[in-house]
């Protein structure tokens, strides 16, 4: 916001009475701005005065078929790693590569039926019964 209103040219005072407000609620707002305490209404009041437009948006840093399947292979490890250690200290160890196979055959399931219970990160074996 105040990168905008000095490139306008426009000082505290000016942008205040475009909003309605004191000069020293406009420090005191791009201050919060700067600070990550601003509201969006605060925000949006400002924008206007400024004549732009406020865009708020959460971008999801991958895309989100690829975020669940991420999920599921973690949801799907978290439930086979204690039968694993088990199966270790009783000398039944599977290979690594049978080991894989399960978890991607869970991550497969996991996804074909998935629910919101996939992001519960307290307990994944209470979640399906497996």
């Amino acid at each position: 916001m105040k990168s905008i209103r000095q490139a306008l040219g426009m000082s505290t005072a000016q942008l205040g009475r475009r909003m309605g407000v004191t000069r020293q609620a406009v420090t005191d707002l791009e201050k919060r701005e700067t600070q990550r305490a601003v509201t969006l209404a605060a925000l949006e009041k400002a924008a206007q005065a400024l004549n732009a437009d406020l865009v708020y948006a959460i971008v999801p840093r991958a895309g989100l078929a690829e975020m669940v399947r991420e999920q599921a292979r973690k949801t799907a490890e978290a439930q086979l790693s204690p039968v694993a250690h088990s199966m270790r200290l009783e000398d039944q160890e599977v290979s690594s590569e049978e080991y894989a196979n399960q978890v991607a055959d869970i991550q497969e399931r996991l996804v074909r039926t998935w629910s919101r219970h996939l992001w519960d990160e307290d307990d994944p074996v209470s979640r399906d019964g497996t």
